[in-house]
């Protein structure tokens, strides 16, 4: 199934149950906005920021540090309870800025493992309203590491463009605007 791109308002995104739906975008992209919006009453939320904050508290260390000692602990955690879930056979979605083409593959893997379909949404947005985005937040990003994700994000994008999904069965690109309005609905 090719890649989709909506940049209007008002999309609605549907998914068979179970299924596991990653989000990705640069920090301050909207992905969390759309998924404290339009995440389903039936589904479980998993987030990378959420696991990479407790490992870090257990380390004594700051949520906004950005410890990159934190990650391999943060996703052992994070991949060990999406199993755990997938066993239930349950829809879950995952809120990660870092969906690399391997990370996409990784939790497809999982998924399918379990016989469950995994899809992509990536939310898009201009480096400014990312850096916006983070601005005012209670836990800040530091602006070097959304420079980062957004350079990475780049490159994603063109593999998109390909239609070159790693492991998801269906991949779709929200604008920020159409990311800010759009619905999701779980079938089955």
């Amino acid at each position: 199934m090719p890649v989709q791109f909506f940049d209007k308002p008002e999309v609605l995104l549907t998914y068979k149950k179970p299924c596991v739906v990653m989000v990705g975008g640069v920090p301050g992209s909207g992905k969390t906005t759309l998924l404290n919006r339009a995440l389903p009453d039936d589904a479980f939320l998993l987030s990378a920021d959420d696991y990479r904050g407790r490992v870090q508290e257990r380390m004594g260390k700051p949520y906004d540090a950005h410890v990159d000692d934190a990650i391999p602990a943060a996703r052992r955690e994070f991949l060990a309870d999406l199993h755990k879930l997938l066993v239930y056979k349950v829809p879950v979605f995952i809120d990660a800025a870092y969906l690399t083409t391997h990370s996409q593959t990784e939790i497809s893997t999982i998924a399918s493992e379990h016989l469950i379909r995994s899809h992509v949404i990536m939310v898009e947005a201009t480096l400014d309203e990312c850096l916006e985005g983070v601005r005012d937040r209670p836990r800040p990003v530091p602006e070097h590491i959304v420079r980062s994700y957004y350079r990475q994000w780049i490159y994603m994008r063109m593999l998109l463009e390909q239609n070159r999904l790693y492991g998801p069965v269906s991949g779709v690109v929200l604008s920020r605007q159409a990311a800010a309005t759009a619905s999701v609905e779980l079938v089955g």
